[in-house]
């Protein structure tokens, strides 16, 4: 745009602007504006800090329909959150992958909207909701704690919320916090293992497609089921081989099939826009107008996994997600063959995978702000002896009782060594 106030786009169409017309532009940076283009506007910078995660939970806490709720919270917000903030940052409390300060806050809301609804209206008093509130603040401030050979922030974000939430809410001594569930209706508290369900055989079926159930997949499942019942996204992050997959796949398997669709995408390298559109809009129908869905009286829920994968194009940007964040900002996409008929997607929800050490790391801030982000960890030894014993002993019922017995060892025997070899054999890259 030059200065006589005339638009010339890519395609070299001129668009002259009136007086009474005026442009804004909100972006993440300027680091590919140049200079002409800067000099003709006026830049106003918003740090982090300067607007803050306040208003978010105060509208947030203004539309809630409960009373008690809306007298309760907002003392909480002050009491523990900025608290919480601080200690985090001066720890050093690192994350599988970036999470802004505002997608920390509202994922603590999201999850509160299920926990607190699980409450009778008539019980709800005070300390179940800081209880509750308390408990929330251990999966949105630290369910993407980083933890690896060289560093355990899960263990220094445990230190942490102990400190902040002393008085609150009183966990076990013994173990992390993340191992503890609380619940919503009762108030009780119990270790995650308590409520994993014994393995039943399957029968003959893939070895891909079977899951054995950890104290870790129940945890993060129930959170799952929190979000998504509210219609909330959910990102998981981990590396290869922490059960990214299979844990959404039992997940969507568990849903009742006369409320949910479901779609997987799977993203790699060559993934572009025109590609995921297309996958986007293959399980969807046309309701009415301008309004796009899944068949009436169903929710679709897509899985979109390798979130991170696609090419990172010159200017630092992912063609694929940001036609999805189009759709968690507005709702809509722009037809490809009509570019005059903007699409309204309804009823549809997003789940997703992303592997931090491969493809771009991380993906767009503006995107996973519309995520509570989860890290997967890899698999504990006693988590690896109880899937593959669980599973070997399933299938050596039908033999004699001697060669039942030797099913622990070779289970044992198995993973010490594939433990030495991953201690041996590092990664060439």
């Amino acid at each position: 745009m030059d200065d006589n106030k005339v638009l010339t786009l890519v395609s070299n169409e001129r668009i002259p602007l009136t007086p009474a017309m005026r442009m804004v532009f909100e972006i993440e940076s300027l680091r590919n504006a140049t200079p002409a283009t800067v000099s003709r506007a006026g830049i106003l910078f918003i740090n982090e800090t300067d607007i803050g995660w306040a208003p978010f939970a105060t509208s947030w806490t203004e539309r809630r329909d409960s009373d008690t709720e809306k007298s309760c919270l907002p003392g909480f917000f002050d009491k523990y959150i900025p608290q919480l903030i601080a200690m985090l940052k001066e720890k050093g409390v690192e994350y599988l992958t970036p999470v802004m300060t505002i997608s920390k806050v509202s994922a603590l809301c999201h999850l509160l909207e299920g926990y607190l609804s699980a409450v009778p209206e008539s019980e709800k008093d005070g300390h179940r909701i800081e209880r509750l509130f308390l408990y929330a603040c251990i999966w949105a401030f630290g369910g993407c704690a980083a933890a690896d050979k060289t560093t355990d922030s899960r263990q220094l974000f445990n230190e942490v919320w102990r400190d902040v939430a002393k008085g609150g809410l009183k966990l076990p001594e013994a173990g992390l916090c993340f191992e503890y569930a609380v619940d919503p209706a009762s108030g009780d508290v119990c270790e995650w293992s308590e409520l994993v369900p014994r393995y039943e055989p399957v029968g003959v079926v893939k070895f891909s497609n079977i899951v054995v159930a950890t104290a870790d997949l129940v945890a993060l499942k129930t959170l799952t089921t929190n979000l998504q019942t509210n219609g909330h996204g959910v990102l998981f992050v981990g590396s290869a081989g922490t059960g990214k997959t299979v844990l959404v796949r039992d997940f969507l398997r568990s849903l009742p099939i006369e409320k949910y669709d479901t779609a997987t995408i799977n993203m790699n390298f060559y993934t572009d826009a025109v590609t995921t559109q297309g996958q986007l809009e293959a399980p969807i129908e046309k309701r009415s107008g301008k309004s796009y869905g899944p068949p009436a009286g169903k929710v679709l829920v897509y899985f979109i996994d390798d979130l991170n994968m696609p090419f990172v194009e010159e200017y630092g940007t992912q063609t694929p997600i940001e036609l999805l964040r189009m759709h968690a900002d507005y709702g809509s996409w722009y037809d490809r063959a009509d570019l005059s008929l903007r699409k309204q997607v309804v009823d549809c929800q997003f789940i997703c995978a992303q592997n931090h050490k491969a493809g771009s790391f991380s993906v767009l801030g503006r995107y996973q702000r519309h995520f509570a982000a989860f890290g997967c960890q890899s698999s504990s030894d006693a988590d690896l002896a109880m899937i593959f014993g669980s599973i070997l002993d399933a299938h050596l019922e039908s033999f004699s009782s001697s060669v039942q017995k030797v099913g622990k060892g070779i289970v044992d025997g198995t993973l010490a060594i594939h433990r030495e070899m991953a201690s041996r054999f590092l990664p060439s890259a």
